[in-house]
């Protein structure tokens, strides 16, 4: 093609069709950039009334899975490289809270006092801040090792200037009397419905399992012959990883973890699969939650506490953000927790609930829950959205019909 030719073509007027393209681009171009800045804007909006609201902050209430733990004697299978009972792998025993499970909650525990400091009392007073636990071994623990850290002496506090620790109360529920965090409490009825659901889900999951679970039992030496062999396979090899033990070579042919980790999630969320079910796991805890942040409201809490925390199990973590109706659930690790803030802005009274996958990292997230309808609900609103899976009287709706 000659110059000429080129310089004609340059001249040639566009079509409308063109033109209308170059229009559309532009205007989409625009719209794109529009969002772009209205997104930021939002963002900024959000993140400037989230430091407002620092000092809107009324009570808050903390939920702990415990920290890393040894093996329980029921994690272990024939092929095990690492049995639990070997005493020179875990010498303090097993479901023990091991060192990296006490530096972890420790050092949890600072994290948590930077982010609330100008929200909790400086040093440790009973009137403000209870702590409950059930009663194992490796929660107490976990609490002990996440107050030493959130709560060192200060001031006439300190009894030993070479120790910056005070011993803090921790009250536990007898595992007969416990509904309300590791739920052990008999409930008959409860007995008969979590029957039901866990032998459809299992006879569900092994069918479309069955050539993985085939593989798992040729390699471990142990029969799957319930989801439960799956969790204990799962845990003692989590617990092998994160101790950094070498991990069987069956297990690394592809991520037979992750998939492994998927089963038993979808196997725990069976102990709150139905709306009974989450009435009778979680309702206890989250009447509590609901009653003390009404009477904070109403001026009625005594002591006019600011913290509670309880110390418990990632099956009390599961089916309590379960029942909420958090949209991706999670397996909790360990040190994983949820946070329940209650705010009051402008004379109103507002609930944010936000969770942490473990106590490895610092982040500490927002929960999205299926029913939550504005980035921070009313505290009406919360109440409203749970009051169906609150019990108005446990033992009678546990007992059988």
């Amino acid at each position: 093609m000659s110059q000429n030719e080129n310089n004609q073509n340059s001249i040639i007027p566009k079509k409308k069709s063109d033109l209308k393209n170059e229009k559309r681009g532009a205007f989409a171009a625009i719209l794109l950039s529009g969002v772009i800045i209205a997104v930021f804007v939002v963002y900024y909006l959000i993140l400037g009334e989230e430091s407002r609201k620092k000092n809107s902050l009324q009570l808050i209430i903390a939920i702990f899975r415990q920290g890393d733990r040894s093996p329980l004697k029921w994690e272990t299978y024939p092929n095990d490289l690492y049995a639990p009972m070997s005493e020179g792998t875990w010498p303090d025993g097993l479901g023990q809270l091991t060192n990296a499970g006490k530096l972890k909650s420790y050092e949890f525990g600072r994290r948590f006092r930077k982010r609330y400091s100008k929200f909790l009392p400086v040093t440790y007073n009973s009137s403000l801040v209870l702590v409950q636990s059930t009663e194992t071994d490796r929660t107490q623990m976990t609490a002990s090792a996440f107050l030493a850290g959130a709560f060192p002496p200060n001031g006439k506090q300190i009894w030993n200037n070479d120790l910056q620790w005070i011993p803090i109360p921790i009250h536990s529920i007898s595992p007969n009397e416990d509904n309300i965090l590791r739920v052990t409490k008999p409930c008959p009825a409860y007995d008969v419905e979590f029957e039901k659901a866990k032998n459809e889900t299992e006879k569900r999951m092994l069918i479309k399992y069955e050539t993985f679970f085939n593989y798992v039992s040729n390699h471990t030496g142990l029969e799957i012959k319930h989801l439960s062999d799956v969790e204990n396979i799962f845990n003692s090899l989590t617990i092998q990883q994160r101790n950094h033990l070498t991990l069987p070579s069956w297990v690394k042919v592809k991520n037979y973890m992750g998939l492994m980790e998927n089963i038993v999630l979808e196997w725990l969320v069976t102990y709150s699969k139905t709306d009974f079910m989450k009435k009778l796991r979680s309702g206890k805890l989250i009447g509590e939650i609901v009653r003390v942040m009404r009477d904070k409201m109403d001026g009625r809490l005594n002591p006019d506490r600011k913290m509670f925390a309880y110390f418990s199990h990632e099956q009390t973590l599961i089916d309590f953000l379960h029942t909420l109706g958090m949209k991706n659930l999670f397996k909790p690790s360990y040190g994983a927790s949820a946070f329940v803030e209650l705010h009051k802005i402008k004379e109103e009274f507002y609930v944010k609930v936000m969770y942490t996958k473990t106590y490895d990292t610092p982040d500490i997230l927002s929960l999205e829950m299926e029913s939550q309808t504005s980035f921070l609900p009313t505290l009406e609103d919360f109440i409203i959205s749970t009051e169906n899976y609150v019990p108005k009287n446990w033992e009678k709706e546990c007992q059988l019909k």
